[in-house]
């Protein structure tokens, strides 16, 4: 995830300002990228490549790096296809939005179980795989019922780290668990961001 920040970023300078010089800018770069992911993925798996920060400072709770580096292939995919629709790059968008496919049978071969469960059971993993939409529509739900077990049973505390945790809120609000949402927002305890500014 660390290093997909070369996609990232691009996609991101572009959404806020509607500017595709960024992504003419940098597409070249980009794409050696995404070769190079792929080169270390020929199955579409994840991978342990680069440094292995991860989910880096999460607490009592661990997310295996290939776990988060096949949902950041699916989400870099899903992001250079979009690029690639806006600049008139219709093979690639196309060849990406494949990829997203692919990467996402493969997801759910390795990781995933019945009733939306995954086999890497913790908030930053179904967080993560959300967020990436990597699970098929049928099991979301069952994903998000899960996601909120593992916060209530951590007594309403995170165990994410900064991958996690990003994520987290945004993911929670969009599957309508805003409670959830904003009880971890308003907690004091820690960790939380409400800990922070407490101290």
């Amino acid at each position: 995830a660390w290093m997909d920040a070369g996609i990232i970023c691009p996609y991101m300078m572009y959404k806020a300002y509607g500017d595709t010089r960024v992504i003419n800018r940098h597409w070249d770069a980009m794409m050696r990228f995404m070769r190079f992911r792929r080169a270390n993925s020929p199955e579409f798996q994840g991978a342990k490549v680069g440094n292995q920060w991860g989910d880096w400072l999460s607490i009592g709770s661990n997310t295996p790096i290939e776990f988060i580096d096949a949902v950041y292939f699916a989400r870099t995919s899903l992001l250079m296809a979009e690029m690639a629709r806006a600049t008139r790059r219709d093979t690639e968008a196309r060849m990406f939005d494949d990829w997203f496919s692919k990467i996402r049978a493969r997801f759910t071969a390795d990781y995933a179980l019945e009733a939306g469960r995954l086999k890497v059971d913790n908030q930053t993993a179904y967080a993560l795989a959300l967020d990436a939409d990597l699970f098929p529509a049928g099991a979301r739900e069952g994903a998000v019922r899960r996601l909120a077990e593992l916060i209530e049973r951590n007594k309403f505390r995170m165990t994410t780290g900064f991958l996690g945790t990003k994520v987290l809120l945004p993911v929670l609000s969009a599957h309508s668990r805003n409670d959830l949402a904003v009880r971890l927002v308003q907690s004091r305890d820690f960790p939380s961001w409400g800990y922070e500014v407490s101290n």
